[in-house]
């Protein structure tokens, strides 16, 4: 059964109604990870949800049975498709909008144009659309008990030879961290006497190195 839709461009004025929408297929893939997962594992943290498609089948004829854009006339099939492509290519993001559901924020994936006897005056469009996922960065501080546990372990590494690094090196790659993880950052005096106590040298060196 014929469906009327709309399809909007997000960003500027398109808006384009066909005469019908014969044919209209959603759907999207969940793809678990090939790797075997320990026991206890939730594999609901090892599997990527796929973007939602769609697929229409699309008509466009010289002269609808309402008003619609692009105009009525000859030109009007030809039109739609060359709008449709020109879409595909910039990369528009669209919205399509239909009477149960609006798919929003989809990219044109692929667009054609299947022509035979029958078409006529009229132009047949398949039309498939990918969504678009997307993410905002976060920024978080980095809670000091962890950056203490970080340094306690570099600091055993070093008395025990197991990392050849000298204390100035390591109380400049702290007072580093430190910028972003205390109030003050490296010249905190409570970073500065933090990190002498870990390394075991005095204040003033650390505040030397930091500086």
């Amino acid at each position: 059964m014929a469906t009327i839709l709309r399809i909007v461009r997000v960003a500027g004025s398109l808006d384009i109604e066909p005469d019908a929408a014969t044919s209209r297929e959603v759907a999207q893939q969940a793809q678990p990870t090939q790797w075997p997962l320990e026991d206890g594992a939730s594999i609901s943290d090892h599997t990527i949800v796929m973007p939602l498609t769609l697929s229409l089948d699309l008509t466009f004829s010289p002269s609808p049975m309402v008003a619609t854009f692009p105009a009525p006339g000859l030109g009007r099939p030809k039109q739609a498709q060359s709008i449709l492509f020109a879409a595909l290519q910039a990369r528009d993001i669209i919205h399509v909008i239909t009477p149960d559901v609006a798919y929003e924020e989809m990219i044109i994936t692929s667009v054609s144009s299947p022509e035979n006897a029958s078409t006529g005056s009229s132009v047949n469009l398949t039309v498939e659309l990918q969504q678009i996922h997307r993410v905002s960065a976060q920024e978080s501080a980095i809670p000091a008990s962890l950056v203490a546990r970080r340094l306690r372990h570099a600091s055993s590494a070093v008395d025990k030879g197991q990392v050849q690094i000298d204390a100035a090196s390591v109380a400049q790659a702290v007072a580093t961290v430190l910028a972003f993880a205390l109030p003050g950052g490296a010249t905190s005096p409570v970073a500065i006497a933090g990190v002498a106590r870990l390394l075991g040298v005095s204040p003033d060196k650390v505040a030397a190195v930091g500086g």
